[in-house]
């Protein structure tokens, strides 16, 4: 048999048709490069309806000729099928079918694109899934895999195991693949091979007779889930959901699995009516129209929504109906059945959003289309091409996930900001790499702080001038600050050492702002694991200033992180997975660690050696502390005179921490019974101490009943018979209330306990 075409039309060489007529072309090379071309806008088209260049059918050919074709019209399919999911992903991202009058993607396809409602969801996955893995679009476009194999991965695939699964799509055929698929969970990897022996699903058949009624139910059941869930559902799928949806409710209120909603009539306002009526004199707006204004009554709606048959007069929509004024009332449109149409909620409000329109003269017969249905019908001929298709700009690189072999071997703070969720601290300070962890671009980053101008940055020569009563301290500060200066470098790294309330942490910033330098503080028993330090350091820039206070408090591991930190500017790390690890060198700028604590003795040598400066502050002598008390006074706006400075000063137990606290107390009572127009004196100061229940010496009631128990006991007193006389904890008594009486030699320790001198 020779070959007969069974097309008659005319053969046309690809380079003498028309553009929107060529047909696909087939690059060499094993694949076809995809090439679009700019859409003309809506109503834009050529006159004529276009036509799509004849595809001849030849009969009688070879076998292997006709093994070619079938090849080369399924390659045709996938590239046609990679172009509807690339612009019905593109669809779905900006919503555009509301624009186009309907309330679904679904209903678009069915409306619009003679397309059924699975078929779109499929394009849609498959098209937002490519986005998202550029490996497998790559190889799609080079021919290496075909369309069926990207919608069977396309429920499982993800970022993490995309190489993974596409080797599989790639080395095995369909059957196999969709048995792997069927093996997985959707975002897991596939599974190895032989697991799983593609033992058929056992299924139950249950044959289900309907009357009309129950059977116009039950579609309404379906089509409410199919609604709900984002997809259409199968009878098999509603059956499973109502099972479910029932036992889960069994023994609290049950769940109505169908509603029908009937508004009163269309709420919005303002709109102009779309219809007019034909007259011996031409088309009169229905505005004209005398009729009165009355609300839809429940036997009318009834009427119209079985008239309509209980759905949208749009989509088909049975959820949410209401009864619409075709006419709108306010233009004269009179409340009748034929000037009423059933639309659902979403329909009724893109009519009023201007993306519906009515077309006719009647309800019963008129339509519901959008204002661009004649450029949509023209654009759908307009489209009736053959695709030509050409080499996509090159993707950005995408980054891949984290692992121990991509592990950079010295990296900055910058890299540890953006890759620290991929650590986890495990037991003992073992620090762990996340798989699958992919990093952030440097741009996508948020900024943890604002950058400091070069006003605050540049060192203030008065920082120090604050500090009261620590005048030698405050000279070697500032040789130290002056040294740095000139050498260009950072403070060197301090420790401050002493009791609580002795100005450490004011000792810090004074240092942070001598020399324009950012402050970070933070505790040292927050600290409580090496990624928490780590975060701490990357944190920093150059020249920056890191305060530790109670830095005793670290645990040992984070501690030993400080060594190198502190000398090399660097630390090195551990990483581990599974049974792998793997050293990596965190290099960190130029820094001043500045520590604070009050347990000397806690601190490792190793550790305290390390810093250059070891500073001891004691309490301070009344005199110095007067002049703190002036200080504050004058701050907040009133005046001690000397005496009462003093007494303030002698009731401070010598902490400059406390004289702030008692300067506030007592403005604050003096402001209540003598009030502060004049400067406040001894005796004011005498009676507020009154009030506040201590004493010129600063002993308040707990002392006065440590004092009382030890004068009881007519002997020495253990510190735990002592604690639970006064029912606190050993540490409070020995860290809040004795060391004021050691002070004022009030009260000595033996080898027997705790005396009361005398």
């Amino acid at each position: 048999m020779g070959r007969q075409a069974v097309s008659t039309a005319p053969r046309h060489h690809s380079a003498h048709l028309p553009t929107h007529l060529r047909p696909l072309r087939l690059l060499p090379g094993g694949g076809a490069s995809l090439v679009r071309e700019a859409a003309p806008p809506l109503g834009s088209g050529p006159a004529h309806p276009p036509q799509l260049a004849p595809l001849q059918l030849v009969s009688g050919l070879p076998v292997p000729s006709i093994v070619h074709e079938l090849r080369r019209g399924q390659r045709l399919g996938d590239i046609a099928n990679r172009a509807l999911a690339f612009y019905m992903a593109e669809l779905a991202d900006r919503t555009g079918w509301k624009e186009l009058g309907s309330p679904t993607l679904a209903h678009f396809a069915e409306a619009h694109l003679d397309m059924d409602r699975r078929r779109a969801a499929e394009l849609r996955d498959v098209g937002l899934m490519l986005r998202d893995h550029p490996a497998i679009d790559d190889t799609f476009r080079q021919g290496g895999i075909a369309w069926c194999k990207l919608t069977a991965i396309a429920r499982v695939v993800s970022p993490a195991h995309e190489i993974a699964w596409l080797a599989r799509a790639v080395d095995h055929d369909l059957e196999s693949l969709k048995k792997a698929v069927r093996n997985s969970k959707p975002g897991g990897p596939p599974p190895k091979q032989g697991k799983g022996k593609g033992i058929p699903e056992v299924r139950y058949p249950i044959r289900i007779v309907h009357d009309a009624v129950t059977k116009r139910l039950w579609e309404q059941v379906r089509e409410s889930l199919s609604e709900e869930l984002g997809v259409v559902l199968t009878d098999d799928d509603v059956h499973r959901i109502l099972s479910e949806r029932h036992l889960a409710g069994r023994g609290g209120a049950s769940r109505p699995v169908y509603r029908i909603e009937l508004k009163q009539q269309c709420v919005h306002e303002d709109c102009p009516s779309h219809l007019s009526i034909e007259t011996a004199d031409g088309p009169v707006p229905a505005a004209t129209l005398d009729a009165p204004d009355r609300k839809t009554p429940p036997w009318m709606r009834s009427l119209v929504l079985e008239r309509d048959g209980v759905m949208c007069r749009n989509c088909g929509s049975r959820q949410r109906l209401q009864a619409h004024h075709v006419i709108f009332r306010e233009n004269g449109g009179p409340t009748q059945l034929s000037n009423l149409a059933t639309l659902c909620s979403s329909c009724h409000g893109l009519l009023h959003a201007g993306h519906l329109v009515a077309r006719g003269d009647h309800a019963a017969t008129c339509r519901f289309e959008s204002p661009h249905a004649e450029a949509l019908r023209e654009a759908a001929q307009a489209s009736r091409r053959a695709l030509v298709i050409d080499p996509t700009p090159p993707r950005a690189p995408r980054p891949q996930p984290l692992t121990l072999e991509t592990l950079p071997s010295r990296v900055q703070v910058g890299w540890w900001a953006r890759c620290a969720d991929a650590l986890r601290t495990g037991d003992g300070g073992r620090i762990d790499l996340v798989p699958g962890f992919v990093p952030p671009a440097e741009g996508e980053m948020p900024k943890l702080r604002q950058d400091q101008s070069p006003e605050e940055r540049a060192p203030q020569a008065t920082a120090f001038d604050g500090l009261r009563g620590r005048d030698r301290l405050v000279d070697r500060l500032q040789v130290w600050a002056t040294d740095a200066e000139s050498d260009g470098t950072p403070f060197p790294h301090a420790l401050f050492v002493g009791s609580a309330g002795t100005g450490k942490t004011t000792l810090a910033r004074a240092v942070a702002k001598r020399m324009g330098a950012h402050l970070t503080t933070a505790m040292g028993n927050r600290a409580s694991d090496p990624t928490t330090l780590l975060g701490l350091l990357a944190g920093l820039r150059e020249g920056d200033a890191l305060f530790l206070d109670e830095i005793h408090s670290l645990p040992r591991k984070v501690m030993e992180l400080l060594y190198e930190a502190m000398t090399d500017r660097q630390v090195t790390l551990t990483i581990n997975q599974g049974a792998r690890s793997r050293e990596i060198v965190l290099e960190l700028p130029r820094f001043t660690l500045l520590a604070a604590t009050t347990e000397e003795m806690e601190v490792p040598d190793a550790l305290r050696s390390r810093f250059r400066m070891v500073e001891r502050l004691t309490l301070m002598t009344p005199a110095q502390l007067a002049e703190i008390a002036m200080d504050v006074a004058s701050r907040r706006g009133f005046t001690l005179q000397l005496t009462a400075a003093l007494l303030i000063a002698q009731a401070a137990g010598g902490s400059p921490r406390r004289v702030g606290a008692l300067v506030q107390a007592i403005r604050a009572q003096v402001a209540r019974h003598e009030g502060l127009a004049a400067p406040v004196g001894r005796g004011a100061v005498r009676a507020a101490l009154e009030r506040l229940d201590l004493d010129e010496t600063g002993l308040d009631p707990e002392h006065r009943r440590y004092l009382e128990e030890l004068a009881a006991a007519r002997g020495p007193v253990t510190l735990c018979r002592i604690a639970a006389y006064l029912g606190l904890p050993e540490a409070a008594v020995r860290k809040r209330i004795e060391p004021l009486l050691f002070k004022l030699g009030l009260v000595d320790v033996t080898a027997r306990g705790r005396v009361l001198l005398t």
